[in-house]
């Protein structure tokens, strides 16, 4: 295994509980600590986004992002997005 994924009700319960936020964060740092990728699914806030990355997990999916689209939108809306973090216009 080389990438964990964390579902999305782990994200919500974190928003509520402070143990639920010191689980998640420590789940983030045992996906590290064995060199894997961690990524958190059901992003749906710029809130949820910003605790993600104070924890350490800088890859996610939800529809804060962008809702499911086909291949060649999706490399146009990644191709936009990255220009836009690369120019500074992307804030969180």
């Amino acid at each position: 295994m080389d990438v964990m994924k964390i579902d999305r009700s782990v994200l919500t319960g974190a928003d509520t509980s402070k143990r639920m936020k010191k689980i998640l964060g420590n789940v983030i740092k045992l996906g590290h600590s064995l060199g894997m990728s961690v990524i958190c699914e059901g992003i749906e806030t710029r809130e949820e986004e910003k605790l993600l990355l104070e924890l350490g997990c800088h890859y996610g999916q939800g529809y804060f992002n962008a809702k499911p689209m086909p291949v060649e939108d999706f490399i146009t809306f990644f191709e936009k997005r990255n220009a836009d973090v690369d120019s500074g216009n992307y804030k969180i």
